[in-house]
C-alpha cells in the first residue's frame, strides 16, 4: 500500500512538473501549442499579440507604436505570458543596432533591474551556448545610457544588491555584463574625447 501511495505522488510530480512553467521558461522551449496558447491568453494586449501575428516591422514603424509596444512588454507583470513579452522585447534589442536604439536604450536598463533574474539566467544559457550577442546589446545600449544619463555607479550598486541572491552562475554573467558595460563607457568616452578634441582645434583656427 505504501508503495502505491509513493509511486502515485510520483506520478503527480512528474504531471506537475510536466504540465507547470517553471520560474525560467522561455519562449524557445515551449511547443508550438504552448505558444499558440499562450498567445491566446486572455491577458495578452491585443496590440502585441497583432505585432506578434503581423511580425510588426519595429524598424521602419509605420504605425509608430514602437514606443508603445516596447513599453506594454517591459511593463508586464502576469509571469504566464512573460516567455512571449520577453521574447519580442528582445527582438526590438536585436534590431536596435539598425536605428531602434534611442527607443530600448532605457528599457533595456530598466529590464536589468525589473526582471533581473529572469533575464540573467537566459543571458547565462546562452554563454553556455557561445551565443552571447544579445548580453552584448544590452551591455552596449545600457552603457550609452549610463554615459550620456544614468549615473554609473548607483545602477552598478542597484543591479549587485538584486543580485545578491542569485545563484553562482547568475552572478558570474552579472560580472561579465558589468565588464561589458565598463568597455563600452571606456569606448564612448575615447570617442568623446576625440570629438572635443577635434573641436577645439577648429576654434583655434
Amino acid at each position: 500500500m505504501r508503495n502505491r501511495i509513493i509511486c502515485t505522488i510520483l506520478v503527480l510530480n512528474s504531471f506537475i512538473a510536466c504540465n507547470t512553467f517553471s520560474q525560467y521558461t522561455y519562449w524557445e522551449d515551449l511547443s508550438k501549442d504552448e505558444q499558440h496558447n499562450m498567445l491566446l491568453n486572455k491577458d495578452v494586449n491585443k496590440l502585441i499579440y497583432t505585432a506578434y501575428a503581423k511580425n510588426y516591422d519595429m524598424l521602419s514603424d509605420k504605425d509608430n507604436l514602437a514606443e508603445t509596444i516596447i513599453s506594454i512588454l517591459l511593463h508586464n507583470k502576469n509571469g504566464e505570458i512573460e516567455p512571449l513579452y520577453f521574447y519580442l522585447f528582445n527582438k526590438a534589442c536585436y534590431v536596435s543596432d539598425a536605428g531602434l536604439s534611442e527607443s530600448i536604450e532605457y528599457p533595456c536598463l530598466d529590464m536589468t533591474l525589473r526582471n533581473t533574474q529572469y533575464l540573467f539566467e537566459y543571458f547565462t544559457r546562452q554563454i553556455k551556448k557561445n551565443e552571447n550577442k544579445l548580453l552584448n546589446i544590452y551591455a552596449s545600449l545600457i552603457g550609452y545610457d549610463l554615459f550620456y544619463l544614468y549615473p554609473t555607479l548607483r545602477y552598478k550598486e542597484r543591479l549587485l544588491k538584486i543580485s545578491g541572491t542569485f545563484t553562482p552562475e547568475q552572478k558570474t554573467t552579472i560580472n561579465i555584463f558589468l565588464k561589458k558595460i565598463d568597455l563600452t563607457i571606456k569606448d564612448l568616452k575615447i570617442e568623446d574625447s576625440k570629438v572635443k578634441s577635434e573641436e577645439l582645434k577648429l576654434k583655434s583656427k
